[in-house]
């Protein structure tokens, strides 16, 4: 019992410790901006931004994203600009930032708070916070693991935002400024809880190549991975940065990790990021073929079709519109980006009356760009040799 309190008692000084207080304030403008956009959100600028600031200075490890980190964030800006308050105790219910974390379902180890009003965005805010010895020291703490962020906008705030100087829980006082904006941060890190980062928290990836970091160290000594419901990789050596693919396809893509330590012990975490790479290019070198093949001549004539993918994914395409005379040398296939397959596209006189017969080629590549493509066929079969004219000039 005695170890389990002066643990309890060193965790509960280190979290408070990790408390920057008195936030960066800045007078605030009414009116929202422009660039907002819904995703990323400005949780989610903050958090990437968090990350490149660990890895600017020092490569640290990423932080991860985790959702009842960000409820209790949210509730704390929401509640600051809707109570009129500014501290990291709720100035109304007498609430800590470790009252609320607790109250979210994170039961933490380590924790920590940054708070903020009046930035205009997440580069600003992110600023304020680095440019303060205690809130950089927050963010780049490597005691934690994850991180959750809440911002909200109060379109009719007003110049009646309560503090607290004395650190005593209770108001003494009221700013004069109008702010608009609160942000928080809340970070924590958890007994056994080992968190998998794809590419540094960062919102999407452009490509299906991604960067992962495997919490672990010092404990694992084995991984495996998995995207979504498909098969595990082979137990590996734990290792903290990993190279990974994700599935294909554009749309949100999950990773899951498992670790192991030398005693058989397993964890399992999991991590998600929006796939949106840029679509394929289907190209076709030409919209139309014509054979000629005299009746008693060859049986047989063949032409190149090119198919190319111009764009920055990989291409998978299909061929249909074969028919007893025509015939490709591949119906299916898959073109990496700004690359090209050449079929072999026959026509067969063989079993068909002269004259002349017509086909059409249809070429799908799913969500490509210029996808269908169709190849007009023309086959001419004559009953006599081709007549050539002389070419005369005056």
């Amino acid at each position: 019992m005695k170890k389990l309190l002066l643990i309890a008692a060193l965790i509960l000084l280190t979290t408070q410790i990790a408390t920057a207080q008195d936030g960066p304030i800045k007078t605030g403008s009414p009116a929202e901006p422009t660039s907002i956009t819904a995703d990323p959100t400005y949780e989610e600028q903050v958090l990437e931004i968090v990350n490149q600031e660990r890895w600017n200075h020092g490569q640290l490890p990423p932080l991860k994203g985790n959702h009842l980190l960000d409820n209790a964030a949210e509730t704390h800006s929401t509640n600051m600009a809707v109570r009129n308050f500014f501290d990291h105790c709720d100035l109304d219910t007498g609430a800590s930032p470790w009252n609320r974390i607790e109250d979210a379902g994170y039961h933490y180890w380590y924790a920590g708070e940054n708070i903020a009003m009046g930035q205009l965005s997440p580069a600003e805010v992110m600023n304020a916070w680095m440019d303060s010895s205690g809130h950089r020291a927050n963010i780049l703490s490597t005691e934690f693991r994850e991180i959750g962020v809440g911002y909200y906008y109060q379109s009719d705030d007003q110049a009646n935002v309560r503090y607290d100087s004395n650190g005593d829980c209770q108001s003494d006082g009221t700013y004069s400024g109008t702010y608009y904006r609160y942000w928080t941060q809340n970070f924590g890190s958890r007994h056994s809880v080992y968190p998998v980062v794809i590419n540094r928290e960062q919102f999407e990836s452009e490509t299906q190549n991604v960067d992962l970091y495997m919490y672990g160290d010092n404990w694992a000594t084995e991984m495996r991975f998995r995207n979504e419901n498909g098969a595990w990789s082979s137990w590996q050596p734990y290792q903290s940065n990993v190279a990974w693919t994700l599935s294909s396809g554009n749309g949100t893509k999950t990773v899951n990790a498992e670790i192991r330590n030398g005693s058989g012990t397993v964890y399992a975490a999991s991590d998600t990021i929006e796939l949106n790479m840029a679509q394929p290019t289907l190209v076709v070198s030409s919209n139309g073929l014509a054979f000629a093949l005299q009746h008693d001549g060859p049986l047989a004539q063949t032409l190149l079709l090119t198919i190319q993918n111009t764009g920055q994914s990989p291409m998978t395409w299909s061929l249909s519109g074969e028919n007893s005379w025509l015939s490709a040398s591949a119906s299916n296939g898959t073109v990496d980006p700004h690359s090209s397959t050449t079929l072999n596209i026959t026509a067969s006189r063989s079993g068909q009356p002269p004259g002349v017969h017509t086909a059409t080629l249809t070429i799908e590549a799913g969500n490509a760009e210029n996808s269908p493509q169709t190849v007009n066929v023309m086959f001419l079969i004559t009953a006599e040799p081709p007549v050539f004219l002389p070419m005369t000039t005056h």
